[in-house]
């Protein structure tokens, strides 16, 4: 080694052997190529002239000095179109993925990983460094995990405080109008033996009273289901993660199979959301409870008079036009009333039951 003198330290300058010592252990690959120049003196290949132990450590074929890239790289053009970059510009950085399909080519240093490449011109070389990401995409999941754990917990937070608000204010309303509901259930039973010899007119009354009481429970209780357990003051990230979020409870515990195909990239109106979320459970439920089939088709889709189409189909037996509508499909076509749209729910001729419910959105006419 031979000794430097400057102002303020001495260095050793360290001999080409040292250097080349160096680099041959590093982590990173090295390689350092020779440009092949066409008549307008564009890079259109180059040759392997020295490497280190790391670049030799990826491939998969025996690295040979005076190698050709268009013959030995995985994707010899992109390579060189990197190299032509930098030995026009000074620099170019290309981010190479290991995948199985390059398994022929390459070995990685773990299944797949991201390599960050520096390609530098320097003097008449192009000088190729390729630094493994693989843990800095670790790190970098890592915190995505953490960000969406603080999200979720700040979000519960905010929906159990939610909750709690709307359970004050059905205090005095729901609570106590199925407390008087449950009263006179109680009212009829304990009068049911004092019917019994009257005449059937009596009971058809009774059966009338009766069946308004069931009804002002399945309404409490849908109210009580709808503003409890659908509390949000903004909406998921995509309108198919909201109607998943309804329908994988439904479906999991069956041995239904589902589709769904939303062709709605946008959804900003809450009422509409929480109107068709409420909508697809009844749907998906009635399906699953009455349908006797094995598929439930979901399908949302833009009309061209700016209106949103929602249709639910499932493969089972149909619904009779005879049977008395229930609750639940009374309230989907009360919904879409509210909102000044119209469904229709009809049985299949090929077998099934098709829901149809379509309402106008009024953000998407401006």
């Amino acid at each position: 080694m031979t000794q430097v003198r400057h102002p303020f330290v001495s260095i050793d300058v360290l001999s080409p052997v040292d250097v080349a010592q160096i680099f041959g252990s590093l982590g990173e690959y090295i390689a350092i190529h020779e440009p092949v120049l066409d008549q307008y003196g564009t890079v259109i290949d180059a040759r392997l002239i020295w490497w280190n132990t790391g670049y030799e450590a990826v491939r998969v074929r025996p690295v040979a000095h005076q190698s050709k890239m268009s013959e030995a790289y995985f994707e010899p053009e992109i390579a060189i179109e990197y190299a032509s970059t930098a030995w026009s510009s000074g620099r170019a950085v290309q981010l190479f993925e290991f995948t199985p399909a390059k398994r022929n080519q390459y070995r990685p240093p773990v299944r797949q990983v991201v390599i960050s490449v520096l390609w530098e011109r320097v003097g008449d070389y192009l000088v190729e460094i390729g630094s493994d990401l693989s843990e800095l995409r670790q790190l970098e999941a890592k915190l995505v995990d953490q960000r969406t754990l603080v999200f979720a917990a700040e979000r519960d937070k905010a929906l159990l405080a939610d909750r709690e608000r709307i359970a004050r204010n059905l205090h005095d309303s729901v609570i106590q109008q199925l407390y008087a509901s449950s009263l006179a259930l109680n009212a009829v039973a304990a009068r049911m033996g004092d019917f019994v010899a009257e005449p059937r007119a009596t009971h058809t009354g009774l059966h009338t009273i009766v069946k308004h009481i069931a009804d002002d429970l399945s309404t409490l209780i849908a109210t009580i289901r709808d503003e409890i357990f659908d509390v949000r003051k903004e909406l998921k990230e995509s309108l198919r993660r909201e109607l998943e979020d309804v329908v994988l409870p439904i479906i999991g515990p069956s041995a239904f199979e589902f589709e769904m195909h939303v062709h709605v990239d946008e959804m900003s109106d809450l009422e509409i959301v929480t109107h068709l979320r409420a909508v697809v459970r009844e749907a998906v439920s009635n399906a699953v409870r009455h349908s006797a089939g094995s598929v439930v088709r979901i399908a949302v889709h833009r009309t061209t008079d700016d209106c949103l189409h929602l249709v639910v189909t499932d493969d089972g037996v149909g619904i009779s036009q005879d049977v008395t509508r229930s609750n639940g499909l009374t309230n989907i076509n009360h919904r879409a009333q509210a909102l000044g749209g119209v469904a229709e729910i009809l049985t299949n001729a090929a077998g099934g039951t098709t829901m149809s419910w379509r309402v106008p959105v009024p953000g998407w006419s401006r």
